[in-house]
């Protein structure tokens, strides 16, 4: 199974599984017809090769090789169970932002960008997530409601206190003016180095928080 984007690399091994597979191909589909908005969010297109997904009991994303490769379940509710839109909550939308920002975040000098500092729960992504939905629900593709119970619930999954703050920051710093996201990326690609270290992460964010104000 292939799409413009991403290629199913054990496709083969659910080949008997003909609905589910059938509901796979609609649900990459639908996520295709959204990845423009991804790239207008980003200010950039996918500058890589296909997407390689592999389909598993886990999810989850990893670059090994420099090949892009995402987990799903064939069987996530996202997939079998909902339509569009209320299916582009997580799963494969998710997995994909980590993509994007893989190349952003890892290969510098000096180590990787450390978006989140200490923080779990991803704050850095799930803040593109909401820009994401925020831009679809711009286009018509998510009502209000939709949107804000998927803003809630990214909102909600993020159980330490210091990843919420740094969640609802990186939001207020990107939604300032809708060029900063596109200049702190920016900023990150022109970089040979590390901008965000773990030891000096709130001065670091500061200074980028400077920089998009200058």
């Amino acid at each position: 199974m292939e799409t413009k984007h991403y290629i199913v690399d054990n496709m083969s091994e659910f080949s008997d599984q003909i609905e589910a597979v059938k509901k796979l191909q609609t649900y990459l589909d639908y996520i295709e017809g959204i990845f423009p908005v991804i790239e207008e969010v980003l200010g950039q297109e996918w500058e890589g090769e296909k997407i390689h997904i592999i389909l598993k009991d886990s999810t989850g994303y990893d670059r090994p090789g420099g090949k892009h490769t995402i987990s799903i379940k064939i069987h996530d509710g996202a997939i079998q169970k909902k339509n569009y839109p209320e299916n582009l909550w997580g799963c494969l939308l998710h997995e994909t932002l980590h993509a994007f920002m893989n190349p952003l975040i890892h290969g510098k000098i000096g180590g990787p960008n450390f978006l989140d500092g200490d923080c779990d729960n991803e704050p850095f992504v799930r803040c593109f997530q909401a820009l994401v939905y925020l831009a679809l629900k711009a286009k018509g593709e998510l009502s209000n409601a939709l949107c804000d119970e998927f803003l809630a619930n990214l909102e909600r999954g993020i159980k330490q206190e210091e990843a919420r703050k740094l969640y609802n920051r990186y939001k207020t710093m990107f939604l300032e003016n809708p060029l900063n996201f596109h200049k702190f990326l920016e900023r990150l690609k022109s970089s040979d180095t590390a901008l965000f270290k773990k030891s000096t992460f709130q001065q670091d964010f500061e200074e980028a928080e400077k920089t998009l104000k200058s």
